[in-house]
């Protein structure tokens, strides 16, 4: 499966996914560092989950094809005939981008992160301190003594499985928006109609944190403000994330086939 053509195709979106990776990385660090040692609980807290907000963002860049909500972008909804008239499979079009999007939610968001450490730590800035002491506040990386090795200290912090975890919110994300630049294409008033009830996924979870604080946890895989700081994904809900981006884009495919141009 040769990726070289979707890779040219989304080479702005990877450029733009690259910047807002780092961008985050960045973002968190200005708002962990120099804060106010009241407030440390929060900024460990936000320290834990360093991937969520890249991957929310990166599924928006990467996922969103025909239009941002009511907001058509003919643009994009030209991109996606151009897709659908080639001989190509269409199970291929749903495929290869997937692809290159989780390798895009699996390497930016850390590469990104990296970048950011490795330069701290090659101009001793007093910053990088300040981050070791605030995830020390974390109890399972509270003990590793001074001076922790990095793969220490992201071992005791489980940062693996909160990895997966950010990976597969970002790609439930993804699998609502790409779902539905096929479905808006379709003559089928039925399949329109679908097309938006998909989209509301999106948007209910949002919705949901300010209605139901507690929905944000199961949705988002993360600590709300003031939850323990030794809260780590499960690995049911990681899974159950995998299980409804797969199930929503298998229902896409099963769909694509009846979109008519």
């Amino acid at each position: 499966m040769l990726l070289r053509p979707y890779l040219l195709l989304y080479c702005k979106r990877l450029i733009v996914s690259a910047v807002m990776s780092l961008g985050c990385a960045l973002l968190t660090l200005f708002m962990t560092s120099g804060r106010l040692m009241t407030s440390a609980g929060g900024d460990a807290r936000k320290l834990l989950n360093p991937f969520l907000f890249a991957s929310v963002l990166l599924s928006i860049i990467l996922g969103v094809s025909s239009g941002f909500g009511v907001v058509p972008t003919p643009g994009f909804q030209g991109e996606v005939r151009f897709l659908l008239t080639r001989p190509t499979a269409r199970r291929t079009l749903i495929l290869q981008p997937l692809w290159l999007s989780a390798l895009a939610f699996a390497i930016l968001p850390g590469l990104a992160w990296l970048l950011v450490l490795g330069w701290l730590k090659l101009v001793h800035a007093p910053a990088l301190d300040h981050l070791v002491a605030l995830v020390e506040m974390v109890p399972s990386a509270s003990t590793l003594g001074p001076h922790p090795s990095f793969i220490s200290l992201m071992s005791a912090l489980h940062m693996g499985r909160r990895f997966v975890a950010g990976l597969s919110v970002g790609l439930s994300l993804y699998a609502i928006f790409v779902s539905q630049r096929w479905l808006r294409l379709s003559r089928n008033q039925l399949l329109r109609a679908l097309s938006w009830l998909i989209f509301l996924l999106f948007y209910l979870p949002m919705a949901s944190v300010f209605i139901s604080p507690s929905f944000f946890t199961p949705v988002f895989l993360t600590g709300l403000k003031n939850s323990d700081l030794s809260y780590l994904p499960s690995s049911l809900g990681i899974t159950l994330h995998f299980v409804f981006a797969a199930a929503v884009l298998l229902g896409s495919w099963r769909l694509l086939r009846q979109v008519e141009l």
